[in-house]
């Protein structure tokens, strides 16, 4: 059987060569992108761990342009808190 897989990489298999860059300034860069209709401002997002994102680092993303992720092992109840308060402050 001869099957074909599709190629992934990982940060190990990537290497970046710094080089001059066209750009004058960073201040010239947008780094906004939109997701599900939602122009977010800043390319980082807090990941699904109780120890990186609560209910107030997932508010504190959204108020600076970006997101986090709310902790998928947390009970529903507790989730659904977590995503109520989150929607009250307007995300």
């Amino acid at each position: 059987m001869n099957q074909q897989f599709p190629t992934y990489l990982s940060l190990d298999d990537v290497l970046l060569i710094p080089n001059q860059s066209s750009i004058d300034s960073r201040s010239l860069v947008d780094l906004s992108w939109e997701l599900c209709g939602h122009k977010l401002t800043a390319p980082i997002i807090a990941i699904n761990m109780d120890s990186v994102t609560s209910t107030e680092m997932a508010l504190s993303m959204g108020k600076n342009g970006s997101f986090g992720i709310l902790p998928r092992f947390d009970t529903p109840e507790i989730q659904a808190k977590k995503v109520s308060q989150v929607k009250a402050a307007g995300f």
